[in-house]
């Protein structure tokens, strides 16, 4: 199965599965033959997606020789059309901001500054608070596909350890399926932490299938 696709599914049990996921629909089937992907010749219109761009700003932490997550930033596009030809910068989207200091305190009238534009830059105390407000934004706007600048070698590695460390509430809300822990081979490589984000694509537009990802979904010929 390569998606997104719409997918033909045969003798599925819906009473099998229960809250297993995240998703708003859930079956089982008994082998994997009686799933397959429908043909595009049937012509079925595809779905609106929700599409999340995220960037992270860190500071090493010299002492335990870690990176730390000083601000968090997302803009959000909900109800695209994979067809859509509108420019990024011309399509409504949504904007928010989650800062802590970098010391001890912010500059001297930031907070002020901030309170101007509420709801957009969120100011709080710590990392820990960082994070669980971040991933309660994240679960509100449950993007389909998450977009970023190295974020698969970079930014999504910083996210899931500080996460990891800091003990995040609702930290699987980052993929769609539900989990009790942490999986046991996490930090073993990229493949371990793609899974944790299972349910959604990930487009990262530092590599190159990332940029052509994007030029095909924004931009298409």
């Amino acid at each position: 199965i390569m998606g997104p696709c719409w997918l033909k599914i045969e003798e599925a049990d819906y009473s099998a599965v229960n809250n297993a996921s995240w998703c708003k629909f859930e079956c089982q089937v008994s082998k994997p033959a009686l799933i397959s992907p429908v043909s595009d010749s049937e012509n079925l219109e595809m779905p609106p997606l929700t599409l999340m761009s995220l960037a992270f700003r860190t500071q090493l932490n010299v002492k335990e020789n870690k990176q730390e997550i000083l601000v968090a930033s997302a803009r959000v596009y909900e109800n695209i059309s994979v067809t859509e030809t509108a420019p990024p910068e011309k399509l409504p989207c949504k904007t928010f901001t989650v800062m802590r200091p970098a010391g001890s305190s912010y500059p001297l009238h930031f907070e002020a500054e901030t309170r101007k534009q509420r709801g957009t830059f969120m100011l709080e105390k710590s990392e820990q608070f960082l994070l669980s407000k971040f991933m309660a934004l994240f679960e509100q706007m449950d993007p389909d596909v998450i977009m970023g600048h190295q974020l698969q070698d970079v930014d999504l590695s910083i996210l899931l350890s500080r996460m990891k460390e800091k003990k995040t509430p609702g930290w699987h809300r980052i993929g769609r399926l539900k989990r009790s822990e942490w999986p046991k081979n996490f930090n073993k490589g990229f493949f371990s932490e793609r899974h944790l984000i299972s349910g959604r694509l990930m487009c990262d537009l530092a590599n190159d299938m990332g940029k052509v990802g994007f030029h095909i979904l924004l931009r298409p010929s």
